[in-house]
């Protein structure tokens, strides 16, 4: 057994056993997978032991659970610091890194290689990316080629200045001839050939360098990018990271990481060898379609040909290959797929952490849920525990990203079914730099300097708490949704098609319009690929794959099935498995080879379902079998088939369910403008419940009926977990149901203000006697980005009543609240109130609320001062736009407690 294969056994022994012994109406035991982790670039790997350790001590002391290093360029002035990549100081570096969080039980995942993609100085012109390009020339009959066959525009090169080489060269005559013409080519590019007959279209092929290099390299990493499509390309390029660990003798890294394909290769060599072992005939035949000319329906088959073999080769010669060397090295894999000119889902199958991310550039404001679902259905089809993210990249311009926009991302990547969050992220910083301290130029800025800091904790506790439920169990999504990529690759125009975050390949497609209708109507599902349906096994009435179990498989509307998944899904139908077609079955075979032969078997297939039955006017039609149906109401059919549907998403709740031993875990969000407070349907039987509030970690048994209906109040933008038990009764303490009165006791005026820490000055202390932006106050106000505190004494109100919701209205941006000297809670996002009933005492009370606001008036004071803080190589400083950032047109961000502060009196509610 390796030490992999140790690892998974101690990692699920010790799962087991946590479970096992942990109460289930406790919080499980927090450990470092539970809590996020951060993207951690070091740039220029200009890192030193001590600040290594006081770095890591920082994160650890907020709630970070692990680091995972990106070494990338470097930082203006600090030359003479870098550390050249995975030399023996590098090494040094790691293994201290790996010793320094093993001490404090944090994790270390790593990327192999720098920057992004895959590549360096290893990567020489036969293992570097390439591409193709075709050109076309013509022969009338007795006439020779007069010139060399070169490319006359090119895209493409070769190495010192050579031109990109010749790989096919075949002609088609007007009569439908074809010849095979590269014999006849001279070392020179001549061809000597003349016809006898006929005139001829030559389509000449060449395969050349795309001259791509690692983007943002860090030093010792920089040159070409490999060819992902290349086994041998792939040996050369983890070559000398054997070589490397061969050596290093610190503590493993947990998991080698895959950033998302930013790739620009179309190309190997070898691939009309490839194509024809996987698609069975010759590509060359048929280079005028590749090349864009004939019928619109042939040239899109064969170019959904061409874009299946390099899915393949994606697949099964670079990700596979690449993850069998990360098991050698004793380590997992986080791949994100996503990117890839392939059948992306299968790629995300093959790793251990699958792993989506969610950007902004500009027109896209909200993150897609269900763009984050391919990731997590991959995880969940194949039985991984963990679903990560790259989490918060372009939330939105620098600076200006509250804790509040963190907290609404990270809700949506959990109903996305994404249980491992990765902060995206904290650039390596010296601690006594100069603030801003060390940048990356695209993300949210997690680090030390940002002014959220003294706040980070509370949100990193709330996402380990709702991460130690999410990771539990398995989840509960019954339904599969089919994936019908043949529809995106059977498309005329241009050459790959890459399965990007922006998401163009799948908005406004029927696939996804059966997506929102599930998700409209409470419905849990996951998608499914061709490959990965194929791995389905029907037990007692079940659709299986491992610990994955599923009742019934949807097919959008889509014109292309494989003659495999037509035959599988009929399979699947005969041994009790619903199968539902959304509108209509779908009418042909993708592809081109053997496509005459391949359409008779189809229709053949389809006549064997025999006769539908007209159902419900029209509206359903169920095959003989009753197993398999068209549906144009699928709701419809979803209810009579008896899928669990969750009421609450008519109310603008959402949710993610998971499946555990002793019954159900829900993440419950309120991302309505309604606050909810009413009794709540839950679709799975239950016997009591219990809540778990990631916001407070307080929990309690709550009010539950027969029905499986419990009494939920969320207010917008509140999440909870709800545990539902099958046949055990949720303990005691009773959750503490509150409702408010009419009346509040204002607390708006007479504050005294005092700046604790932050810049480019601490203002001087002053008495608000109305509450509002502090940058209202004057000039050294505006600027000020950091912590001030708020401090307010009154008299009890005396009012009779059951608990005291302290109500801070609004706040820019997160506030600590302190009252009596006693540390109540921190407050992050909406809504801005806490119960402080238990801390008020009678006659007099002083409250104290530490209010920090964003960086963002500080970056912008600088920049209209012209104070030098982008010093950073390669690129150098952009906004979300990549245009050159500059703060000094921003006007003050509102900052500080804005109010109204109330006390509000509630009752608790004994019989809601």
């Amino acid at each position: 057994m390796n030490r992999l294969s140790i690892f998974y056994f101690i990692l699920i022994l010790s799962c087991s056993l946590l479970f096992a012994n942990q109460e289930p109406d406790r919080w499980p035991q927090i450990k470092s997978q539970h809590k996020p982790w951060t993207y951690w670039w070091w740039m220029g790997s200009a890192v030193d032991q001590e600040n290594l350790n006081q770095n890591l001590d920082l994160y650890h002391e907020v709630g970070i659970g692990g680091v995972h290093i990106i070494p990338i360029y470097g930082v203006k002035g600090y030359e003479d610091r870098y550390i050249e990549y995975l030399s023996p100081r590098w090494s040094e570096m790691l293994g201290h890194t790996t010793a320094q969080t093993s001490r404090l039980g944090m994790g270390v995942d790593m990327t192999t290689g720098t920057g992004w993609p895959f590549g360096g100085p290893q990567i020489d012109a036969n293992d570097a990316v390439r591409a193709v390009q075709i050109e076309t020339f013509t022969l009338e009959k007795g006439l020779s080629l007069d010139q060399p066959v070169r490319l006359s525009d090119t895209k493409i090169k070769e190495y010192h200045g050579k031109h990109p080489p010749l790989i096919a060269l075949m002609a088609f005559s007007n009569t439908g001839e074809i010849r095979d013409l590269m014999p006849n080519v001279d070392e020179d590019g001549f061809l000597a050939w003349t016809p006898q007959k006929d005139d001829w279209t030559l389509y000449a092929v060449f395969n050349g360098w795309s001259g791509m290099q690692v983007k943002r390299a860090a030093p010792g990493g920089e040159g070409n990018v490999m060819d992902y499509f290349s086994y041998e390309s792939l040996q050369s390029y983890l070559k000398p990271f054997d070589d490397f660990f061969d050596g290093y003798r610190g503590k493993p890294v947990r998991a080698f990481y895959n950033d998302s394909y930013e790739v620009k290769s179309d190309w190997t060599r070898n691939f009309f060898n490839h194509f024809q072992q996987r698609r069975g005939y010759d590509l060359r035949d048929h280079l005028p379609s590749l090349a864009g000319e004939g019928k619109p329906d042939k040239i899109a088959r064969i170019k959904s040909d061409y874009r299946e073999t390099v899915s393949d080769l994606l697949i099964d010669v670079f990700t596979k290959n690449w993850v069998k060397w990360c098991h050698d090295r004793n380590s997992m894999t986080r791949n994100q797929a996503h990117g890839m000119p392939a059948n992306f889902m299968d790629s995300y199958a093959c790793t251990d952490i699958p792993e989506t991310e969610n950007t902004r550039f500009g027109h896209k404001k909200h993150m897609d849920i269900l763009g984050s679902k391919f990731a997590s259905s991959a995880a969940h089809l194949t039985g991984k525990t963990l679903v990560a993210s790259e989490s918060c990249t372009w939330l939105g311009e620098h600076f200006n990203v509250s804790l509040a926009e963190v907290k609404t991302e990270v809700d949506k990547l959990f109903l996305s079914g994404v249980n491992h969050i990765f902060y995206h992220g904290i650039p390596y910083s010296p601690v006594n730099e100069q603030w801003p301290g060390w940048l990356f130029y695209a993300s949210t800025h997690f680090g030390p300097t940002n002014t959220f800091w003294p706040d980070f904790d509370a949100l990193n506790h709330y996402i380990a708490r709702c991460q130690s439920f999410l990771q539990m169990g398995n989840p509960d999504n019954r339904v599969l949704l089919y994936f019908p990529i043949h529809d995106v690759w059977h498309n005329p125009e241009g050459m790959l098609i890459q399965f990007t975050q922006r998401l163009d390949w799948f908005n406004n497609t029927p696939f996804r319009l059966v997506a929102e209708t599930l998700q409209a109507q409470g419905i849990a599902f996951d998608f499914v690929s061709d490959r990965l349906l194929q791995q389905f096994k029907v037990n007692q009435g079940i659709l299986q794959n491992g610990k994955s179990q599923y009742q019934i498989v949807v097919i959008p509307p889509c014109r292309f099935m494989p003659l495999t998944t037509m035959k599988k899904l009929n399979e699947l139908a005969q041994q009790g498995i619903p199968v539902v077609f959304s509108n209509h079955l779908p009418v042909d075979v993708p592809g081109y080879a053997d496509l005459n032969s391949r359409r008779r078997v189809y229709q053949k297939m389809l006549a064997s379902l025999g006769v539908p039955v007209d159902e419900e006017g029209g509206q359903i039609l169920s095959f003989p079998n009753r197993k398999l149906w068209v549906a144009e109401d699928l709701p419809s059919i979803m209810s009579r088939l008896g899928v669990r549907r969750e009421k609450m998403a008519d109310a603008g709740l959402k949710f993610e369910r998971r499946q555990l031993d002793d019954g159900y875990l829900y993440f419950v969000t309120n991302h309505s403008n309604e606050s909810f407070d009413e009794w709540c349907p839950f679709g799975v039987p239950s016997s009591s419940a219990m809540f778990f509030d990631p916001q407070t970690g307080k929990s309690g048994a709550a009010r539950h009926k027969k029905d499986s209906q419990v009494y939920l109040q969320l207010e917008p933008g509140e999440s909870i977990l709800v545990r539902l038990f099958d046949d055990a009764d949720a303990t005691p303490p009773a959750w503490t149901y509150l409702r408010k009165s009419g009346r509040s006791f204002d607390l708006s005026d007479g504050w005294n203000l005092e700046y604790l820490h932050g810049g480019p000055v601490l203002p001087a202390n002053t008495r608000v006697d109305r509450l509002g932006s502090w940058t209202e106050l004057g000039e050294e106000y505006a600027n000020f980005s950091g912590t001030a505190l708020y401090e307010i004494k009154f008299t009890h109100p005396g009012w009779e009543t059951d608990e005291w919701l302290f109500d801070l209205g609004d706040v820019a941006n997160s506030a600590e609240i302190i009252c009596n000297e006693q540390s109540v809670g921190t407050l992050f996002a909406p809504p801005y109130h806490i119960r402080l009933g238990d801390y008020l005492q009678p006659g007099q009370n002083k409250l104290q609320i530490k209010v920090s606001n964003l960086m963002a008036n500080r970056i912008a004071y600088m920049d209209r001062q012209g104070i030098e803080w982008k010093k950073f190589h390669n690129i150098n400083f952009v906004d979300q736009h990549y245009q050159p950032f500059d703060a000094s047109e921003w006007k003050p961000r509102d900052s500080g407690l804005l109010g109204p502060v109330r006390l509000i009196p509630c009752t608790k509610l004994q019989q809601p």
